[in-house]
């Protein structure tokens, strides 16, 4: 599970495959070179179906490394 934040980059040639935060009624178009950040801990998400080549770069920090390196931090 993410900590905070996650990021997302897109990198190809598609079309279709937008990104879909439930939660918040919302369809996101995606292009190449977009870069989105959300709370992908608390917001359920999805992409629909795309036809081309696409490869995507996601960024997160897991929700464990406080407690690996015996970090305090509040999620508040």
């Amino acid at each position: 599970m993410d900590l905070l934040i996650c990021a997302l980059l897109g990198f190809g040639r598609w079309t279709g495959g937008e990104l879909v935060l439930e939660s918040l009624g919302l369809v996101i178009d995606t292009h190449p070179g977009n870069l989105i950040l959300f709370r992908s801990n608390i917001l359920s998400h999805f992409n629909l179906d795309f036809d081309g080549f696409r490869s995507t770069l996601v960024c997160q920090v897991d929700i464990s490394l406080p407690r690996y390196f015996n970090i305090p931090f509040d999620r508040t």
